[in-house]
Order: structure tokens, then sequence, then C-alpha cells
């Protein structure tokens, strides 16, 4: 039995980590789509209120956005993000902007910005306007993680009373 409650455990947490991930590309995704146009235009005003507009307090750590040359366009940290700007930044560079990788407390998450542009010669052309740097909180996490844990330890200290009864009754 102990077994099964462990890999249920296991299986538990696996789904909220894989839940966390698709949480966190999804978010990445419809900022970058939701950017396009006006990091294409370097409209950081129209960038910072989309940033804000999206923004999640109780699940993003950060959300940072950055020009085609690296430059940030706007950012947006929660209260309680441990790091700075600058240290998501370097974390998100030195990975090679990555996907998706862990960072201390946040799972982090890096889209590539792209949009359609028309050149001098009136020819469009698709091409990368920049990048998302979003930060998930892992307490939430964590915190049903715990959540789990609990119950099954809850369970099975009711069993083992339920048992423990049942063998004083019978014996």
């Amino acid at each position: 039995i102990l077994s099964r409650v462990l890999l249920a455990k296991s299986e538990v947490r696996r789904a909220l980590e894989r839940a966390t991930h698709d949480r966190g590309e999804a978010s990445a995704r419809v900022y970058a789509a939701e950017l396009a146009g006006a990091l294409a235009q370097r409209r950081d005003d129209l960038v910072g209120a989309k940033v804000d507009a999206g923004w999640d307090e109780p699940s993003f750590s950060y959300v940072i956005v950055l020009r085609d040359d690296l430059t940030v366009a706007a950012k947006r940290l929660a209260h309680v993000h441990r790091g700075t700007a600058e240290e998501a930044i370097s974390a998100h560079t030195s990975r090679g902007f990555g996907p998706a990788f862990s960072w201390g407390d946040d799972v982090a998450f890096t889209r590539p910005v792209t949009a359609v542009v028309t050149g001098a010669g009136g020819e469009r052309d698709e091409r990368n306007v920049g990048y998302v740097l979003l930060g998930l909180s892992a307490a939430p996490l964590n915190e049903r993680i715990a959540d789990v844990r609990n119950a099954i330890v809850l369970l099975l200290l009711g069993g083992g009373v339920v048992l423990g009864g049942l063998v004083h009754l019978f014996v």
C-alpha cells in the first residue's frame, strides 16, 4: 500500500510540474503574440501596458521584455521576487535563451517575439523583434505538493487508526 501511495505522490508531482510548465509556455506564447506589433514599432509604452494587463501576481515572479538589441523594453517583478531584472536576464542569456529551465525558486521561460515588418523596398519579412522572459513562481507548486503529501499522511493515519480499532475490537 505504501508503495502505491508513494507512486501516486510522484505521479501527482509530475502532473503538477507538467501543468506548471504548460502554463508558463502558454503565458510566454500569449505575451509574445500580443507584444509583436508594439515591439516592432518600438512602442515601449504599449509594451509596458500589455505586460501590466497580462500580469498574474500570485503566479508570476517576473516578466521582462527585451528588444531585438537585448535592451529592456518593459519589465515587471513580483514584490516577493528576490532577484533583480538584471539577474533574470543574465540567467536567460547564459542559457542561450533556452525555452524553459529552473532558476532558483522559479521556472523560467523564454519566447522569441517575431513580427512581420515591411522593408524600405516594400517587401514584407518576418523577423525577431525581441524576447519575452517570464518566471513562474514554484511556490504554488510546492504548496500543492505539500497539500497532497498531507492528505496522503492523513489517509494513512486514518487507515491505521481504523485498522487498530478493528484489531482491538476483534482480539
